[in-house]
């Protein structure tokens, strides 16, 4: 996999985060109650930020910071929040703000950042776990037919990943086996749960 860390620039994050630290800042941390004049400094700091970022800025009712995309195609939800227990720690919270903030600065130089040359493909299979779930019932597989089993039936997550110049997505899946009259488990059906592209 190619190395992208050179895309990100640290010594941008770590001005960032020094800077949310200055403000509210109390001993070694931060003191940034909810809604406290520095909580609120905090969030118009990060807002004039976000277009750095190719993203409009917006604060609702309850102090969320939206920085939101125009641009057609997939998007990626990340983010954490900017107040503060009492005398807390200065990364509590605004690490995480930094870091989605720097990912969306890349993205916005370089849309495909990070994705290998060729194309790749990853399974990860979770624990089998014994039975049909509730909400998996009676819905559609990728076949079109409406699952519902009976029996000794057992249940895998399955995500998918996929990679490549083009960019990335992640598929969910479970595949739902039921034990057969020979006594060994068969695929009966694999239901199609998500897909992020």
């Amino acid at each position: 996999m190619p190395d992208n860390r050179s895309h990100v620039d640290g010594a941008r994050v770590l001005a960032d985060l020094n800077a949310l630290r200055s403000i509210g800042a109390y001993k070694t941390g931060v003191h940034k109650p909810t809604f406290s004049e520095p909580h609120v400094r905090s969030l118009e700091w990060l807002a004039q930020r976000l277009p750095q970022a190719g993203l409009a800025a917006t604060i609702d009712g309850i102090g969320n910071v939206l920085g939101t995309s125009a641009k057609a195609g997939p998007k990626l939800l990340a983010g954490s929040h900017l107040e503060s227990q009492n005398h807390a720690g200065w990364l509590d919270g605004p690490l995480g703000v930094i870091y989605a903030l720097e990912a969306a600065r890349v993205k916005r130089a370089d849309v495909h950042a990070g994705c290998p040359k060729a194309p790749e493909y990853y399974l990860t299979v979770g624990l089998p776990i014994r039975g049909q779930p509730d909400g998996l019932r009676n819905v559609r597989d990728t076949r079109g037919r409406r699952v519902s089993l009976r029996g000794d039936v057992w249940t895998v997550l399955v995500d998918e990943h996929s990679a490549g110049p083009k960019g990335w997505s992640w598929s969910q899946y479970a595949w739902l086996f039921r034990r057969g009259w020979r006594g060994r488990l068969d695929l009966a059906s694999t239901i199609l749960i998500g897909v992020v592209e």
